[in-house]
């Protein structure tokens, strides 16, 4: 009977899921909009330029959620098989001369004429989705490491290698935290998952070190005020956005940091101007919502039966909270600046739409387990 009750709220989570990252991205469109007006009018002379790109991302939503839904999850499985092979493939794409946009020093975004992609954000899914593919798969065998840990090390290795490649080190450090929670839920021996830990955390270290800009960030980040007109800028503006907004803010549009001062604004540090505008409440208010987030995604998957369900619901989960919680130690200072957006809130189409898509997958999950439930009923009646 407690099993049954659980499945029953199943699909009340999936709404929640919606509702709160609907609810989220409301206040990424006004904030957004605050944060990112002067720089939309002093480099295309249209204040509302980072506006429009938001809601257009919005419309790109609509059709995408019904298409997920209409789906049936055997050919929603075919259909992000290819996309995540393209997805990967476009981590590649994105280093040739003249197929990629430079902005900030990195070379992230995919020229496609009309539009341009940033490869990563697709590409974080991708890896779910082959992960949860392979940890699903009868030709995995957790006691061996050729057939269990290797083929996965290869793949995720070659795509984090390309992410540096950018550099991208906030979305490769999420794909490799991704890959040793699902490793771990997969029942992989502890020793292997020592063996990756390691891996991960001498890969990190070399990638700091070997980087003098990424050097300076942790300097900025052991000692920021001392380093408050270089490495320490980042992070100091942001603690006096935090400070100016007090505990009910400054009112929308009341912001001072985004004044050139609190570099990225619109995209890394959206929340900081969050915080300034609406105050402690409002950050404690967008805390809240990610808790709920999470806390949904875990709970469907904890309601799936399919193996493989299970895997990406939790890879989903998984990328989600790993995703909110770097970008919210970075803003308050808890971890050093990297370029890592807020899910719903931030600037970006890619980054918006593949947040959304994670939402309606999960969404349909949770669809997915109310079918069986009531198929199992009518076969009991």
């Amino acid at each position: 009977m407690e099993y049954e009750a659980k499945n029953h709220n199943t699909p009340r989570l999936g709404s929640i899921l919606l509702i709160v990252a609907s609810s989220l991205s409301l206040l990424g469109i006004l904030s957004l909009y605050s944060a990112s007006s002067i720089k939309g009018l002093g480099i295309y002379g249209d204040a509302a330029y980072f506006l429009k790109k938001q809601v257009i991302a919005v419309f790109l939503c609509i059709p995408i959620y019904f298409a997920v839904r209409a789906l049936t999850f055997s050919t929603l499985r075919v259909v992000a098989s290819i996309a995540a092979a393209v997805a990967l493939l476009s981590l590649f794409l994105v280093l040739v001369p003249g197929l990629h946009t430079t902005a900030g020093g990195a070379a992230r975004w995919l020229d496609l004429g009309l539009v341009r992609v940033q490869t990563s954000e697709p590409a974080k899914l991708a890896i779910v989705f082959f992960l949860a593919s392979w940890l699903s798969s009868p030709r995995f065998d957790v006691n061996s490491f050729a057939k269990s840990l290797l083929p996965l090390l290869v793949v995720v290795g070659c795509a984090g290698y390309l992410l540096m490649l950018q550099p991208d080190f906030g979305t490769t450090f999420l794909i490799f935290f991704v890959f040793v929670c699902l490793l771990f839920v997969a029942g992989i021996s502890r020793l292997l998952i020592l063996y990756s830990t390691i891996v991960l955390v001498v890969f990190s270290s070399f990638a700091i070190l070997s980087s003098p800009y990424r050097l300076r960030r942790i300097v900025g980040f052991l000692n920021p005020w001392e380093n408050a007109s270089n490495e320490g800028f980042q992070i100091v503006q942001s603690f006096l956005a935090f400070k100016n907004g007090g505990i009910v803010g400054t009112g929308l549009g009341g912001s001072k940091q985004k004044l050139h001062f609190l570099p990225e604004a619109h995209t890394d540090f959206i929340l900081s101007v969050v915080g300034e505008e609406f105050g402690v409440l409002g950050t404690l208010l967008v805390c809240a919502a990610f808790f709920i987030i999470c806390s949904c995604a875990f709970k469907i998957t904890l309601q799936q039966q399919d193996l493989y369900k299970k895997f990406l619901s939790f890879g989903l989960a998984c990328t989600i909270s790993c995703q909110a919680t770097l970008n919210l130690g970075v803003v308050t200072g808890a971890l050093p600046t990297k370029g890592i957006s807020l899910p719903f809130l931030s600037g970006g189409t890619a980054s918006f739409v593949v947040s959304f898509l994670l939402i309606f997958i999960l969404h349909k999950l949770s669809q997915l387990e109310m079918s069986t439930d009531n198929d199992r009923q009518k076969q009991q009646a």
